[in-house]
């Protein structure tokens, strides 16, 4: 075959080859190989192998082969390559105050510092309640009224951030850097874009077994569930919203399991509670230090009073 030839076939090979163009290939290539040197002569002298035209040969081969696959209607498409792939990569959980992405608590889910979305209304762009840390720190101290130093970590959650607290001292003040958590204070919004709002707060040592908030309380309130305390004791607090620490309609205690080991034991209860004024509130179950009477743990869930 000459290099014409040769340029011939790739030309060819630019469409889909006919029946007719491969049956002629496979006759050149048979004459070729009927004649030794013919391959060879059709390359440049600097190239030609001193006594075998296989490489030229093997070359003509594969042209063949080609051109029958692709006469059987394998031609692959063209594929264009789209960006260099990458390794995945690990989502990091923001741990600061988003306005935009948390989904709103309803109303009936608040319990400080607002228990509406008129209350929340007009809220400052620059108040404290727009960072997640500082409402849990807050609701700690001024609904709770914790008096000693926390330590707060903070993630995201449903409904919005989950803040965990954890005492920085212990008994006698102390330093008590493997504290176990004092309550998981749960943040949600009343309103799209508005301040963050307590919408719970659990202790995994004061376990409540039933959910408040799907019924309505009329006094005296039961209590059941799981706990761990100083001689199995759990304070109880019955507030409606608004009050602030130590001002409460009710109090009394249920007894879980004192072990030092820390595990739960089940406590059933009742407490009374004067009539309430507002519709809704939260009760708080907690356990105190025997040395100093600060709060360990402390567990607070929202509930409804029954109409009179």
């Amino acid at each position: 075959m000459t290099d014409d030839e040769v340029r011939a076939v790739f030309d060819q090979l630019e469409d889909r080859p006919s029946p007719a163009f491969v049956s002629s290939l496979r006759e050149q290539l048979a004459d070729e190989w009927a004649r030794p040197g013919a391959v060879m002569r059709s390359l440049p002298a600097r190239r030609r192998a001193p006594r075998w035209p296989w490489p030229a040969a093997a070359a003509v081969l594969a042209v063949v082969a080609v051109a029958v696959t692709l006469q059987r209607g394998d031609r692959p498409e063209r594929v264009d390559a789209g960006p260099a792939a990458t390794s995945p990569t690990t989502a990091t959980s923001p741990t600061t105050a988003s306005t935009t992405t948390a989904a709103p608590a309803t109303v009936g889910d608040a319990i400080w510092p607002f228990t509406s979305a008129s209350a929340a209304a007009g809220y400052p762009a620059d108040g404290p309640y727009r960072d997640p840390e500082a409402t849990a720190l807050g609701f700690a101290r001024d609904y709770l009224g914790v008096t000693v130093a926390l330590r707060a970590t903070v993630a995201p959650s449903a409904a919005g951030f989950a803040v965990t607290l954890r005492r920085t001292t212990g008994e006698g003040g102390q330093p008590w850097p493997d504290a176990p958590t004092f309550t998981e204070v749960a943040l949600g919004r009343i309103a799209p874009g508005g301040p963050w709002t307590v919408v719970g707060a659990r202790s995994p040592r004061i376990v409540v077994a039933h959910e408040f908030d799907q019924q309505e309380f009329a006094s005296p309130m039961r209590l059941q569930g799981e706990a761990s305390a100083y001689e199995g004791t759990v304070q109880v607090e019955v507030r409606e919203d608004g009050p602030a620490a130590d001002q409460a309609l009710g109090r009394g205690f249920v007894t879980g399991r004192g072990d030092s080991d820390g595990s739960l034991g089940p406590f059933d209860g009742e407490v009374a509670f004067r009539p309430p004024t507002r519709p809704a509130g939260a009760v708080i179950l907690s356990a105190s230090s025997e040395a100093d009477g600060s709060l360990l743990q402390a567990t607070v869930v929202r509930v409804r009073f029954a109409r009179p």
